[in-house]
Protein backbone atom coordinates (compact mmCIF):
# COMPACT_ATOMS: atom_id res chain seq x y z
CA UNK A 1 0.00 0.00 0.00
CA UNK A 2 2.98 2.33 0.50
CA UNK A 3 3.09 5.17 -2.03
CA UNK A 4 -0.35 4.57 -3.53
CA UNK A 5 -3.85 3.73 -2.28
CA UNK A 6 -7.54 4.38 -3.02
CA UNK A 7 -8.70 7.86 -2.07
CA UNK A 8 -12.11 8.58 -0.53
CA UNK A 9 -13.55 9.41 -3.95
CA UNK A 10 -12.24 6.32 -5.68
CA UNK A 11 -9.18 7.83 -7.40
CA UNK A 12 -5.59 6.61 -7.10
CA UNK A 13 -3.40 9.31 -5.59
CA UNK A 14 0.38 9.28 -5.07
CA UNK A 15 2.53 11.73 -3.17
CA UNK A 16 4.37 12.61 -6.37
CA UNK A 17 1.11 13.42 -8.12
CA UNK A 18 -0.08 15.55 -5.21
CA UNK A 19 3.14 17.56 -5.17
CA UNK A 20 2.98 18.03 -8.94
CA UNK A 21 -0.62 19.18 -8.66
CA UNK A 22 0.25 21.71 -5.96
CA UNK A 23 3.15 23.01 -8.03
CA UNK A 24 0.94 23.38 -11.11
CA UNK A 25 -1.49 25.48 -9.08
CA UNK A 26 1.44 27.62 -7.86
CA UNK A 27 0.62 26.82 -4.24
CA UNK A 28 3.41 27.65 -1.80
CA UNK A 29 4.01 24.15 -0.49
CA UNK A 30 7.77 24.62 -0.74
CA UNK A 31 8.11 28.32 -1.45
CA UNK A 32 6.78 29.77 1.77
CA UNK A 33 8.90 30.85 4.67
CA UNK A 34 6.56 30.32 7.56
CA UNK A 35 7.83 29.68 11.04
CA UNK A 36 8.97 26.13 11.69
CA UNK A 37 10.95 23.84 13.96
CA UNK A 38 12.03 20.77 12.03
CA UNK A 39 14.62 18.03 11.65
CA UNK A 40 16.34 16.88 8.45
CA UNK A 41 18.01 13.49 8.27
CA UNK A 42 18.31 9.94 7.00
CA UNK A 43 17.27 6.70 8.65
CA UNK A 44 19.96 4.87 10.65
CA UNK A 45 22.43 7.76 10.42
CA UNK A 46 23.81 10.53 12.58
CA UNK A 47 23.76 13.95 10.90
CA UNK A 48 24.26 17.55 12.02
CA UNK A 49 24.70 21.04 10.62
CA UNK A 50 27.47 23.38 11.74
CA UNK A 51 26.69 26.14 9.25
CA UNK A 52 23.68 27.66 7.49
CA UNK A 53 23.36 30.24 4.71
CA UNK A 54 20.32 32.15 3.48
CA UNK A 55 20.43 32.19 -0.32
CA UNK A 56 19.31 35.01 -2.61
CA UNK A 57 16.45 32.87 -3.93
CA UNK A 58 15.05 32.41 -0.42
CA UNK A 59 16.37 28.85 -0.26
CA UNK A 60 18.59 27.61 2.55
CA UNK A 61 22.02 25.94 2.42
CA UNK A 62 23.27 23.76 5.27
CA UNK A 63 26.68 22.19 5.83
CA UNK A 64 27.77 19.69 8.45
CA UNK A 65 28.45 15.97 8.63
CA UNK A 66 26.89 12.55 8.38
CA UNK A 67 28.00 9.30 9.97
CA UNK A 68 26.55 5.89 9.14
CA UNK A 69 27.49 3.11 11.59
CA UNK A 70 29.29 0.75 11.41
CA UNK A 71 31.46 2.73 8.98
CA UNK A 72 34.61 4.19 10.52
CA UNK A 73 34.60 7.39 8.46
CA UNK A 74 32.32 10.41 8.35
CA UNK A 75 31.38 12.61 5.42
CA UNK A 76 30.70 16.26 4.81
CA UNK A 77 27.02 16.80 4.07
CA UNK A 78 25.76 19.82 2.12
CA UNK A 79 21.99 20.25 1.83
CA UNK A 80 20.00 22.76 -0.20
CA UNK A 81 16.48 23.22 1.13
CA UNK A 82 13.51 25.36 0.20
CA UNK A 83 12.58 28.36 2.32
CA UNK A 84 10.20 26.09 4.25
CA UNK A 85 13.00 23.61 5.04
CA UNK A 86 12.16 20.87 2.51
CA UNK A 87 15.38 19.29 1.09
CA UNK A 88 15.96 19.94 -2.63
CA UNK A 89 19.29 18.15 -3.00
CA UNK A 90 21.96 16.78 -0.69
CA UNK A 91 25.61 16.20 -1.56
CA UNK A 92 27.98 14.15 0.57
CA UNK A 93 31.76 14.38 0.22
CA UNK A 94 34.36 12.19 1.85
CA UNK A 95 37.90 10.93 1.70
CA UNK A 96 38.17 7.16 1.97
CA UNK A 97 38.84 5.99 5.56
CA UNK A 98 38.83 9.56 6.82
CA UNK A 99 36.77 11.73 9.12
CA UNK A 100 35.48 14.76 7.20
CA UNK A 101 33.01 17.46 8.21
CA UNK A 102 31.91 20.83 6.88
CA UNK A 103 31.66 23.92 9.06
CA UNK A 104 30.72 26.95 6.92
CA UNK A 105 28.93 27.66 3.65
CA UNK A 106 28.25 30.98 1.88
CA UNK A 107 26.67 32.11 -1.39
CA UNK A 108 28.61 34.42 -3.72
CA UNK A 109 27.02 36.93 -6.17
CA UNK A 110 26.96 34.39 -9.03
CA UNK A 111 24.75 32.17 -6.75
CA UNK A 112 27.54 29.59 -6.57
CA UNK A 113 28.34 28.26 -3.09
CA UNK A 114 31.66 28.34 -1.21
CA UNK A 115 32.03 25.51 1.29
CA UNK A 116 34.69 25.17 4.00
CA UNK A 117 35.50 21.71 5.37
CA UNK A 118 38.07 19.76 7.32
CA UNK A 119 39.45 16.36 6.42
CA UNK A 120 41.63 14.01 8.42
CA UNK A 121 43.30 12.87 5.19
CA UNK A 122 46.83 14.15 5.78
CA UNK A 123 48.44 16.97 7.75
CA UNK A 124 47.05 19.66 5.46
CA UNK A 125 43.42 19.34 6.36
CA UNK A 126 41.58 22.60 5.55
CA UNK A 127 39.49 22.16 2.38
CA UNK A 128 37.67 24.83 0.37
CA UNK A 129 35.33 24.06 -2.50
CA UNK A 130 33.22 25.99 -4.96
CA UNK A 131 29.90 24.45 -6.00
CA UNK A 132 27.21 25.47 -8.44
CA UNK A 133 23.73 26.19 -7.11
CA UNK A 134 22.83 22.63 -8.17
CA UNK A 135 25.64 21.10 -6.09
CA UNK A 136 28.21 20.37 -8.83
CA UNK A 137 31.79 20.87 -7.62
CA UNK A 138 33.72 23.44 -9.71
CA UNK A 139 37.00 23.22 -7.79
CA UNK A 140 38.26 21.82 -4.51
CA UNK A 141 41.61 22.45 -2.84
CA UNK A 142 43.39 21.56 0.39
CA UNK A 143 45.47 24.02 2.46
CA UNK A 144 47.36 24.38 5.72
CA UNK A 145 44.95 24.35 8.63
CA UNK A 146 43.97 22.23 11.61
CA UNK A 147 40.56 20.96 12.62
CA UNK A 148 39.50 23.08 15.58
CA UNK A 149 35.97 22.80 16.90
CA UNK A 150 36.33 26.07 18.82
CA UNK A 151 35.43 27.89 15.64
CA UNK A 152 36.58 28.79 12.14
CA UNK A 153 35.52 31.88 10.20
CA UNK A 154 34.65 32.00 6.48
CA UNK A 155 33.95 35.31 4.72
CA UNK A 156 33.74 36.55 1.14
CA UNK A 157 35.54 39.73 0.02
CA UNK A 158 33.77 41.08 -3.10
CA UNK A 159 35.76 44.33 -3.17
CA UNK A 160 38.51 42.56 -5.14
CA UNK A 161 38.31 41.02 -8.61
CA UNK A 162 38.13 38.11 -8.76
CA UNK A 163 36.50 37.93 -5.35
CA UNK A 164 38.49 36.47 -2.47
CA UNK A 165 37.64 33.84 0.10
CA UNK A 166 38.97 34.54 3.58
CA UNK A 167 39.37 31.90 6.31
CA UNK A 168 40.41 32.52 9.91
CA UNK A 169 41.40 29.42 11.85
CA UNK A 170 44.17 27.63 13.70
CA UNK A 171 47.39 26.01 12.54
CA UNK A 172 48.82 23.28 14.76
CA UNK A 173 52.54 23.35 15.53
CA UNK A 174 52.81 20.09 17.42
CA UNK A 175 52.36 20.96 21.10
CA UNK A 176 51.34 24.56 20.32
CA UNK A 177 49.24 26.38 17.73
CA UNK A 178 49.16 29.66 15.84
CA UNK A 179 46.51 31.95 14.43
CA UNK A 180 45.91 31.38 10.74
CA UNK A 181 44.52 33.81 8.15
CA UNK A 182 44.16 32.43 4.63
CA UNK A 183 42.95 34.22 1.49
CA UNK A 184 42.36 32.56 -1.89
CA UNK A 185 40.80 33.59 -5.20
CA UNK A 186 37.20 32.58 -5.77
CA UNK A 187 37.60 31.48 -9.38
CA UNK A 188 40.28 28.81 -8.87
CA UNK A 189 41.11 28.62 -5.17
CA UNK A 190 44.67 29.81 -5.85
CA UNK A 191 46.55 31.14 -2.80
CA UNK A 192 46.54 34.90 -2.36
CA UNK A 193 48.15 34.90 1.07
CA UNK A 194 48.59 32.37 3.88
CA UNK A 195 49.55 34.23 7.07
CA UNK A 196 50.49 32.63 10.41
CA UNK A 197 50.48 34.69 13.63
CA UNK A 198 52.25 33.95 16.88
CA UNK A 199 53.64 35.99 19.79
CA UNK A 200 57.28 37.09 19.69
CA UNK A 201 59.73 35.34 21.96
CA UNK A 202 58.54 32.95 24.64
CA UNK A 203 55.37 34.77 25.73
CA UNK A 204 52.72 32.19 24.86
CA UNK A 205 52.48 28.71 23.42
CA UNK A 206 48.98 28.72 21.96
CA UNK A 207 47.12 31.18 19.77
CA UNK A 208 43.98 30.41 17.78
CA UNK A 209 41.74 32.40 15.44
CA UNK A 210 38.05 31.56 15.27
CA UNK A 211 36.46 34.25 13.08
CA UNK A 212 37.18 37.25 10.87
CA UNK A 213 35.13 40.31 9.89
CA UNK A 214 35.63 43.32 7.61
CA UNK A 215 33.96 45.71 5.20
CA UNK A 216 35.00 46.49 1.63
CA UNK A 217 37.17 49.38 2.87
CA UNK A 218 38.28 48.25 6.33
CA UNK A 219 41.15 46.18 7.62
CA UNK A 220 40.53 42.63 8.81
CA UNK A 221 39.46 42.02 12.41
CA UNK A 222 39.93 38.60 14.03
CA UNK A 223 39.05 36.98 17.33
CA UNK A 224 40.17 33.80 19.03
CA UNK A 225 42.15 32.82 22.13
CA UNK A 226 45.63 33.04 23.62
CA UNK A 227 47.12 30.82 26.32
CA UNK A 228 50.10 32.36 28.12
CA UNK A 229 52.89 30.08 29.25
CA UNK A 230 52.79 29.22 32.94
CA UNK A 231 49.11 30.13 33.24
CA UNK A 232 47.43 26.94 32.02
CA UNK A 233 45.59 26.58 35.36
CA UNK A 234 43.82 29.89 34.70
CA UNK A 235 42.96 29.03 31.13
CA UNK A 236 43.08 31.05 27.95
CA UNK A 237 42.09 34.68 27.38
CA UNK A 238 40.07 36.24 24.57
CA UNK A 239 42.16 37.48 21.65
CA UNK A 240 41.01 40.34 19.39
CA UNK A 241 43.22 41.90 16.71
CA UNK A 242 43.17 44.29 13.77
CA UNK A 243 45.22 43.14 10.76
CA UNK A 244 46.17 45.36 7.82
CA UNK A 245 44.33 44.38 4.67
CA UNK A 246 47.28 45.43 2.49
CA UNK A 247 50.34 44.17 4.41
CA UNK A 248 48.94 41.49 6.72
CA UNK A 249 50.69 43.11 9.69
CA UNK A 250 48.97 43.44 13.07
CA UNK A 251 47.78 47.01 13.75
CA UNK A 252 46.68 46.27 17.35
CA UNK A 253 46.01 43.17 19.43
CA UNK A 254 44.24 42.80 22.76
CA UNK A 255 44.00 39.99 25.32
CA UNK A 256 40.84 40.19 27.45
CA UNK A 257 39.92 38.14 30.49
CA UNK A 258 38.09 38.10 33.82
CA UNK A 259 40.19 38.33 36.99
CA UNK A 260 37.84 36.33 39.25
CA UNK A 261 37.71 33.23 37.04
CA UNK A 262 40.39 30.84 38.27
CA UNK A 263 40.15 27.93 35.86
CA UNK A 264 37.92 29.13 33.06
CA UNK A 265 39.11 29.17 29.46
CA UNK A 266 37.82 32.29 27.74
CA UNK A 267 37.68 32.20 23.96
CA UNK A 268 36.49 34.67 21.33
CA UNK A 269 34.06 32.80 19.10
CA UNK A 270 32.50 35.32 16.71
CA UNK A 271 33.27 38.80 15.40
CA UNK A 272 31.29 41.31 13.33
CA UNK A 273 31.37 45.01 12.50
CA UNK A 274 28.38 47.05 13.57
CA UNK A 275 26.60 49.48 11.24
CA UNK A 276 28.74 52.29 12.71
CA UNK A 277 31.98 50.37 12.13
CA UNK A 278 32.65 49.29 15.71
CA UNK A 279 33.99 45.78 16.38
CA UNK A 280 31.54 43.39 18.10
CA UNK A 281 32.94 40.20 19.65
CA UNK A 282 31.14 37.33 21.37
CA UNK A 283 33.16 35.09 23.67
CA UNK A 284 32.76 31.96 25.77
CA UNK A 285 33.48 32.57 29.44
CA UNK A 286 32.82 31.12 32.85
CA UNK A 287 29.98 32.41 34.99
CA UNK A 288 30.24 36.24 34.98
CA UNK A 289 28.53 36.62 38.38
CA UNK A 290 30.73 34.87 40.97
CA UNK A 291 30.27 32.59 42.72
CA UNK A 292 29.35 30.23 39.91
CA UNK A 293 25.65 30.00 39.13
CA UNK A 294 23.41 27.10 40.16
CA UNK A 295 22.90 25.74 36.66
CA UNK A 296 25.56 25.55 33.96
CA UNK A 297 28.67 27.57 34.86
CA UNK A 298 29.38 28.68 31.30
CA UNK A 299 28.28 32.00 29.88
CA UNK A 300 28.61 34.29 26.88
CA UNK A 301 30.17 37.75 26.98
CA UNK A 302 29.70 40.46 24.33
CA UNK A 303 32.36 43.14 23.80
CA UNK A 304 32.28 46.29 21.67
CA UNK A 305 35.72 47.59 20.60
CA UNK A 306 36.89 50.85 19.08
CA UNK A 307 38.23 49.81 15.63
CA UNK A 308 41.04 52.39 15.71
CA UNK A 309 42.48 51.78 19.16
CA UNK A 310 41.12 48.45 20.36
CA UNK A 311 39.66 50.11 23.47
CA UNK A 312 36.60 48.37 24.94
CA UNK A 313 33.50 50.57 24.67
CA UNK A 314 30.87 48.32 26.27
CA UNK A 315 30.38 44.79 27.57
CA UNK A 316 27.40 42.59 28.45
CA UNK A 317 26.92 38.93 29.34
CA UNK A 318 24.32 36.19 29.69
CA UNK A 319 24.57 33.15 31.97
CA UNK A 320 24.05 29.41 31.49
CA UNK A 321 24.94 28.87 27.85
CA UNK A 322 27.55 26.91 25.92
CA UNK A 323 28.33 29.31 23.10
CA UNK A 324 28.35 27.84 19.61
CA UNK A 325 31.58 28.02 17.56
CA UNK A 326 29.90 30.32 15.04
CA UNK A 327 30.24 33.93 13.88
CA UNK A 328 28.04 36.75 15.02
CA UNK A 329 25.54 37.68 12.30
CA UNK A 330 24.51 41.27 11.67
CA UNK A 331 20.91 41.74 10.55
CA UNK A 332 19.64 44.28 8.05
CA UNK A 333 18.16 46.11 11.08
CA UNK A 334 21.67 46.63 12.47
CA UNK A 335 21.03 44.23 15.35
CA UNK A 336 23.11 41.08 15.81
CA UNK A 337 22.12 37.49 16.48
CA UNK A 338 24.05 34.77 18.32
CA UNK A 339 23.29 31.23 19.42
CA UNK A 340 24.33 28.40 21.70
CA UNK A 341 23.03 25.62 23.92
CA UNK A 342 21.91 25.26 27.54
CA UNK A 343 22.78 21.78 28.86
CA UNK A 344 20.85 20.54 31.87
CA UNK A 345 19.81 17.27 33.46
CA UNK A 346 21.04 13.98 32.04
CA UNK A 347 21.58 14.09 28.26
CA UNK A 348 19.19 17.05 27.94
CA UNK A 349 19.93 20.38 26.32
CA UNK A 350 18.10 23.20 24.58
CA UNK A 351 19.18 25.27 21.60
CA UNK A 352 19.20 29.00 22.28
CA UNK A 353 19.29 32.13 20.14
CA UNK A 354 19.48 35.74 21.28
CA UNK A 355 19.27 39.20 19.77
CA UNK A 356 21.78 41.96 20.57
CA UNK A 357 21.52 45.71 20.21
CA UNK A 358 23.69 47.00 17.38
CA UNK A 359 24.56 50.04 19.51
CA UNK A 360 25.87 48.65 22.80
CA UNK A 361 25.42 44.83 22.51
CA UNK A 362 22.83 44.70 25.27
CA UNK A 363 20.65 41.58 25.06
CA UNK A 364 17.14 42.34 23.72
CA UNK A 365 15.70 38.83 24.10
CA UNK A 366 16.80 35.22 24.41
CA UNK A 367 14.76 32.28 23.09
CA UNK A 368 15.11 28.64 24.07
CA UNK A 369 13.74 26.02 21.69
CA UNK A 370 12.16 22.93 23.17
CA UNK A 371 10.33 21.38 20.21
CA UNK A 372 7.26 21.21 22.46
CA UNK A 373 8.73 18.24 24.35
CA UNK A 374 9.92 17.98 27.96
CA UNK A 375 13.08 15.99 27.21
CA UNK A 376 15.57 15.58 24.38
CA UNK A 377 18.74 17.13 23.08
CA UNK A 378 18.74 20.16 20.80
CA UNK A 379 22.02 21.97 20.05
CA UNK A 380 22.28 25.40 18.43
CA UNK A 381 25.23 25.77 16.05
CA UNK A 382 24.67 28.78 13.77
CA UNK A 383 22.10 31.60 13.57
CA UNK A 384 21.58 34.05 10.68
CA UNK A 385 19.00 36.34 9.11
CA UNK A 386 16.59 34.94 6.49
CA UNK A 387 14.92 37.40 4.11
CA UNK A 388 12.16 36.18 1.77
CA UNK A 389 10.32 39.31 0.53
CA UNK A 390 7.42 37.33 -0.98
CA UNK A 391 6.74 35.45 2.26
CA UNK A 392 5.10 36.17 5.58
CA UNK A 393 6.97 36.94 7.72
CA UNK A 394 9.36 38.37 5.13
CA UNK A 395 12.17 38.76 7.64
CA UNK A 396 13.07 35.85 9.89
CA UNK A 397 15.94 34.17 11.69
CA UNK A 398 17.38 30.73 10.93
CA UNK A 399 18.94 28.53 13.60
CA UNK A 400 20.76 25.36 12.50
CA UNK A 401 22.23 22.66 14.67
CA UNK A 402 21.64 19.13 15.86
CA UNK A 403 18.66 17.27 17.33
CA UNK A 404 18.51 14.01 19.23
CA UNK A 405 14.88 13.62 20.21
CA UNK A 406 13.51 10.12 19.69
CA UNK A 407 9.96 11.43 19.47
CA UNK A 408 10.65 13.21 16.19
CA UNK A 409 14.01 12.11 14.79
CA UNK A 410 14.44 10.47 11.41
CA UNK A 411 17.93 9.09 12.11
CA UNK A 412 19.93 8.51 15.28
CA UNK A 413 20.68 12.25 15.34
CA UNK A 414 19.39 14.78 12.82
CA UNK A 415 20.09 18.26 11.56
CA UNK A 416 18.00 20.83 13.42
CA UNK A 417 16.58 23.74 11.40
CA UNK A 418 14.39 26.43 12.97
CA UNK A 419 12.90 29.54 11.40
CA UNK A 420 11.77 32.17 13.90
CA UNK A 421 10.56 35.74 13.54
CA UNK A 422 12.43 38.76 14.91
CA UNK A 423 10.96 38.17 18.37
CA UNK A 424 12.41 34.63 18.52
CA UNK A 425 9.03 32.94 18.00
CA UNK A 426 9.33 29.70 15.98
CA UNK A 427 5.58 29.01 15.86
CA UNK A 428 6.10 26.08 18.18
CA UNK A 429 7.05 26.30 21.83
CA UNK A 430 9.91 28.78 22.14
CA UNK A 431 10.51 30.11 25.63
CA UNK A 432 11.35 33.79 25.13
CA UNK A 433 12.75 35.88 27.97
CA UNK A 434 14.61 39.12 28.57
CA UNK A 435 17.79 38.16 30.46
CA UNK A 436 18.93 40.35 33.35
CA UNK A 437 21.58 42.92 32.43
CA UNK A 438 25.03 41.69 33.49
CA UNK A 439 28.16 43.83 33.18
CA UNK A 440 31.13 41.67 34.20
CA UNK A 441 34.45 43.05 35.35
CA UNK A 442 37.33 42.42 32.95
CA UNK A 443 40.94 43.30 32.21
CA UNK A 444 42.58 44.02 28.87
CA UNK A 445 46.21 44.19 27.81
CA UNK A 446 47.98 44.95 24.54
CA UNK A 447 50.05 42.37 22.67
CA UNK A 448 52.26 42.20 19.62
CA UNK A 449 52.09 39.34 17.15
CA UNK A 450 54.65 38.37 14.54
CA UNK A 451 53.66 37.16 11.09
CA UNK A 452 55.12 34.36 9.01
CA UNK A 453 53.94 32.58 5.88
CA UNK A 454 52.79 29.11 4.89
CA UNK A 455 52.61 28.13 1.24
CA UNK A 456 50.89 24.76 1.05
CA UNK A 457 48.07 24.38 -1.46
CA UNK A 458 47.16 21.01 -2.96
CA UNK A 459 44.57 19.69 -5.34
CA UNK A 460 42.00 17.55 -3.60
CA UNK A 461 39.33 15.12 -4.67
CA UNK A 462 36.70 13.25 -2.70
CA UNK A 463 33.98 10.74 -3.30
CA UNK A 464 30.95 12.81 -4.31
CA UNK A 465 27.49 11.34 -3.90
CA UNK A 466 24.04 12.87 -4.09
CA UNK A 467 21.86 11.45 -1.33
CA UNK A 468 18.28 11.72 -0.18
CA UNK A 469 17.47 13.49 3.06
CA UNK A 470 13.95 13.81 4.43
CA UNK A 471 12.41 16.25 6.86
CA UNK A 472 9.62 16.47 9.36
CA UNK A 473 8.35 18.79 12.04
CA UNK A 474 10.02 18.54 15.43
CA UNK A 475 7.05 20.17 17.11
CA UNK A 476 3.96 18.42 18.45
CA UNK A 477 0.77 19.39 16.54
CA UNK A 478 -1.19 22.22 18.13
CA UNK A 479 -4.50 20.94 16.71
CA UNK A 480 -5.83 18.13 14.51
CA UNK A 481 -4.30 18.47 11.04
CA UNK A 482 -1.59 20.98 12.01
CA UNK A 483 1.30 18.63 11.25
CA UNK A 484 4.01 21.31 11.05
CA UNK A 485 2.79 23.04 14.22
CA UNK A 486 2.53 26.56 12.78
CA UNK A 487 -1.02 27.16 14.04
CA UNK A 488 -2.63 26.60 10.62
CA UNK A 489 -3.95 23.61 8.69
CA UNK A 490 -2.94 24.46 5.15
CA UNK A 491 -1.17 23.19 2.03
CA UNK A 492 2.09 22.51 3.90
CA UNK A 493 0.19 20.14 6.23
CA UNK A 494 -1.51 18.55 3.21
CA UNK A 495 1.88 17.55 1.79
CA UNK A 496 2.85 15.91 5.11
CA UNK A 497 -0.52 14.18 5.39
CA UNK A 498 -0.31 12.88 1.81
CA UNK A 499 3.05 11.24 2.53
CA UNK A 500 1.63 9.52 5.62
CA UNK A 501 -1.57 8.57 3.77
CA UNK A 502 0.43 6.80 1.07
CA UNK A 503 2.44 4.86 3.68
CA UNK A 504 -0.81 3.87 5.47
CA UNK A 505 0.48 1.68 8.33
CA UNK A 506 1.76 3.46 11.43
CA UNK A 507 4.05 0.46 12.05
CA UNK A 508 5.82 1.03 8.72
CA UNK A 509 9.43 2.16 9.40
CA UNK A 510 8.97 4.91 6.81
CA UNK A 511 6.18 6.47 8.84
CA UNK A 512 6.98 9.56 10.82
CA UNK A 513 7.67 8.68 14.49
CA UNK A 514 4.54 8.87 16.58
CA UNK A 515 2.36 8.65 13.47
CA UNK A 516 0.84 12.14 14.07
CA UNK A 517 -1.36 11.94 10.96
CA UNK A 518 -3.30 9.08 12.56
CA UNK A 519 -5.86 11.45 14.02
CA UNK A 520 -8.27 8.75 15.22
CA UNK A 521 -5.54 6.57 16.74
CA UNK A 522 -6.43 3.31 14.96
CA UNK A 523 -2.87 2.61 13.76
CA UNK A 524 -3.49 3.63 10.14
CA UNK A 525 -3.48 6.89 8.18
CA UNK A 526 -6.50 6.24 5.99
CA UNK A 527 -9.77 7.65 4.72
CA UNK A 528 -11.14 8.21 8.24
CA UNK A 529 -8.17 10.45 9.00
CA UNK A 530 -8.61 12.19 5.64
CA UNK A 531 -12.15 13.20 6.62
CA UNK A 532 -10.84 14.72 9.85
CA UNK A 533 -8.06 16.48 7.98
CA UNK A 534 -10.44 18.01 5.43
CA UNK A 535 -12.62 19.42 8.21
CA UNK A 536 -9.59 21.03 9.87
CA UNK A 537 -8.25 22.23 6.50
CA UNK A 538 -11.51 24.06 5.81
CA UNK A 539 -11.20 25.84 9.17
CA UNK A 540 -7.56 26.81 8.36
CA UNK A 541 -6.76 28.40 11.75
CA UNK A 542 -6.20 26.18 14.79
CA UNK A 543 -8.66 26.83 17.63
Amino acid sequence: MAGMKPSPIGRTVSTTAILACLAAQNLPYSANAQLFDRVIGRANTTSFSDGVAALSSGDIALIGGIYEPPATDARTAIIRASSSGLPIWALTLNSINSYDFGFRILEIPSTDLIAAMYTAAGDTSLVLARLTSAGAVTWMRRYDGSADLSGVGLRIDTSLSPLRILVAGTLSNGSSSSGHLLRVTGNTGALDFNHIYEPPGDLANTISFSDVAFTSTSDYFVTGAILFKGESSRGSDILVARISRTTGDVVWCKAVGFTYLNQSSETGRGIELTASGKVAVIAQTGDPTPPEGPNFPRSAAHFLFDPNTGDILSVSAIRDVELSPAPLSRLSTGQLVACGTRPFGEFDSRAQMWLLSGTDLSVIWRAEYTGNTPVGTNIGHHAIEHLVPSATPAQGLLLAGQSNNSQFNIGATDTLLIRADLTGNDGCAAIITTPPAIVPEYFASSLTLKRSEATQSLSFTTVQLFSTFTTQSACAPTCVGDLNADGFVDDSDFVIFANAYNILDCADPLMRPGCPADFNGDGFVDDADFVLFVAAYNELVCP
